[in-house]
């Protein structure tokens, strides 16, 4: 009813910037799984998103200490006055809700019954022990099979029993947050390595055949890549596009807005439109080239479709009236520098599209 609550602030200004906000693309969630909204009665909860913490395995460029237990080290690179009992409580204070003897947990179990979809973010969720318990109680008690689950993960951890506990579910999806392959995935999602996380995915594609080709299965699998375009990746889009159409994974573009110096609104003037040059021109190729060659079944035809339009929503971002601020580039020029030093990484060579337009390392 655009009525702007407080507690969605966060959606609110992504929408104000420009940006496809989680409510949009919740509604969007519901629409392509042919699912109603339900109409909630009184206190009654159809809908449980879980954000568990920060413990996290990766320190993403996009990320902060908040989200990412890991950035503990960059943190102190950034912020060189933090003392060591300050990082600490720093960690703890985003991670503390969900501890092993949390009550949250006990509350869990008794509102499980009335739950239609879960949403499970991190950190990196894969690492929460505690919450596989929840979660295969679903199983055993019989709830996952009329619910919708919904799991985001970084890709770098996968087991057997986890693959098990999720697909039991109505319907899963299982949303795999990458920005970049090969080398230019170490260097956005540090220290990941890329052949674990490709091997893993390729686990996943594997289930989901499995799954499609067995009759006496009624549940679903849904894979999903998320790519967060940033100043550090925009001008490589098009690497994560061909891997996810090559494995019929759908691809889902969000953005970075904050860190504000990694949003591409804030591109230099000089620089924005060779960027928007460079995306119309491979997406066009791209469109021209599907044409003549469209995919034979009807739902991979719809996903290649959705990952075109995924793509033209930068050229969209691009083309909105937002000035850029030369600070934010220079914070973002310096920051990529200390963080390549400490991690003996460099844009220059990894990114050596974008280090042409951008001088990162132009010697002033």
């Amino acid at each position: 009813n655009d009525i702007r609550s407080p507690a969605c602030k966060e959606c609110w200004e992504a929408e104000e910037a420009g940006f496809e906000s989680k409510r949009v693309r919740d509604n969007i969630t519901f629409h392509e799984t042919n699912r109603a909204i339900p109409t909630r009665k009184g206190e009654d909860m159809f809908f449980l998103e879980l954000n568990l913490g920060n413990t996290c395995n990766l320190a993403c460029r996009i990320c902060h200490i908040s989200a990412s237990s890991k950035w503990r080290k960059d943190h102190k690179v950034l912020n060189p006055h933090f003392t060591d009992e300050q990082l600490d409580a720093e960690v703890l204070e985003y991670s503390k809700a969900y501890l092993d003897d949390s009550s949250i947990w006990k509350y869990l179990k008794e509102i499980l019954p009335k739950i239609q979809q879960l949403d499970i973010y991190g950190g990196e969720p894969m690492l929460m022990k505690k919450q596989w318990e929840i979660l295969d109680y679903c199983v055993k008690e019989g709830y996952a099979s009329n619910q919708f689950m919904s799991f985001n993960t970084n890709g770098t951890i996968v087991t057997p029993k986890y693959i098990d506990i999720l697909t039991s579910f109505h319907m899963s999806r299982i949303g795999f947050s990458l920005d970049g392959v090969g080398d230019r995935f170490h260097y956005l999602r540090y220290p990941g390595n890329w052949l674990t996380v490709n091997n893993n995915i390729t686990k996943w594609v594997d289930t989901r055949k499995r799954i499609q080709q067995d009759s006496s299965k009624t549940n679903k699998l849904l894979l999903e890549i998320a790519c967060t375009i940033s100043v550090l990746n925009v001008m490589y889009v098009f690497e994560m596009l061909d891997y996810s159409l090559d494995r019929d994974i759908k691809l889902f573009i969000s953005f970075v807005y904050n860190p504000v110096y990694l949003s591409i609104t804030n591109l230099p003037e000089d620089v924005k439109p060779k960027v928007l040059a460079y995306i119309e021109e491979e997406l066009g190729k791209r469109e021209t080239f599907y044409s003549k060659n469209r995919a034979k079944d009807d739902l991979q035809h719809a996903r290649t479709l959705q990952s075109f339009d995924e793509v033209r929503k930068i050229i969209t971002t691009l083309k909105l009236p937002n000035e850029s601020d030369p600070k934010e580039w220079t914070t973002f020029r310096r920051t990529t520098q200390l963080l390549d030093k400490s991690r003996e990484q460099n844009f220059k060579y990894t990114f050596p599209r974008a280090e042409e337009l951008y001088k990162v390392y132009k010697i002033t």
